[in-house]
């Protein structure tokens, strides 16, 4: 494989010029990563390839990426890390931990490279370039996002996830909140009441962690079928659990009548409470 870097030129306002803001940072320009690339990103960009002895024309390409982005590994932290974290649509940090880590393997997965946790000139090109890859229910499933390059089930990005209507501390993923609660409220006006989502929170988005402590409670017995950690549509913000033991049979039987109407289907044998949003 052949590292092929994007370009990024003056004017540009996206999460590439972000990733370049921040590693940036690693070599001492001090610039506020906000993917917009004006004079001040223009000023250090041309700085650092005159340092590098490249043509200093504001524009980043193969050459200037080479000499821009570092070899990282599970001891690594600070800009750069910044850097790989904000490629991989990841929380922005700078500490290369378990997120990072399993970010990593899952895109060198994806574009059939050595799983090594390194990230070399081959991992930074699948990182910033121009790959796309469907979000699915599978492990080392990728996506790609309105605004950042990647996404790693169970580390959904926070600006992915939006709260509910009935509790803003219960998050789905941001694009299917607005038909979420659009249903709830459906089901509210027939019935009196909200629907009653499972009081735990990861009931609808679920965490890396969260899916591990389910899945271990599965196979000890002394939890629900849970799916392996990494593979859950929950850990994509795209599921809710609606409790059918707090709902009467009439409700359920309306709900699930209804639900795919607002873009939700139940789609796992034996959760008759799980209902997947697949808009």
């Amino acid at each position: 494989m052949t590292a092929s870097f994007p370009v990024v030129r003056p004017n540009d306002n996206n999460n590439l010029v972000r990733i370049v803001q921040l590693a940036l940072g690693d070599y001492g320009y001090s610039l506020t990563a906000d993917g917009a690339y004006g004079s001040g990103t223009l000023a250090a960009v041309t700085a650092f390839q005159g340092s590098r002895g490249l043509t200093k024309d504001g524009v980043v390409g193969q050459n200037t990426w080479a000499a821009l982005l570092k070899p990282l590994d599970t001891n690594s932290s600070g800009a750069m890390v910044k850097a790989l974290q904000a490629g991989l649509g990841i929380d922005v940090d700078g500490s290369y931990g378990p997120g990072t880590d399993a970010a990593v393997i899952r895109i060198q997965w994806a574009t059939g490279q050595t799983q090594d946790n390194l990230v070399g000139s081959n991992t930074w090109a699948a990182v910033v370039g121009a790959r796309a890859y469907v979000h699915g229910v599978g492990p080392n499933q990728l996506y790609r996002s309105r605004w950042h390059d990647y996404a790693v089930n169970g580390y959904m990005p926070a600006n992915e996830l939006c709260g509910i209507a009935q509790n803003s501390n219960w998050r789905f993923a941001c694009r299917g909140v607005r038909d979420f609660n659009a249903m709830d409220a459906a089901f509210k006006v027939k019935f009196g009441h909200v629907m009653p989502v499972t009081s735990w929170s990861a009931s609808l988005y679920r965490t890396y962690a969260q899916q591990v402590s389910a899945y271990n409670n599965y196979l000890a017995g002394t939890g629900n079928l849970a799916a392996k950690p990494g593979t859950s549509n929950h850990g994509w913000g795209l599921a809710a659990d609606i409790s059918t033991s707090l709902m009467t049979s009439t409700e359920s039987s309306w709900l699930a009548a209804n639900a795919a109407n607002w873009g939700f289907v139940r789609d796992v044998s034996g959760e008759p409470w799980h209902y997947h949003y697949i808009r």
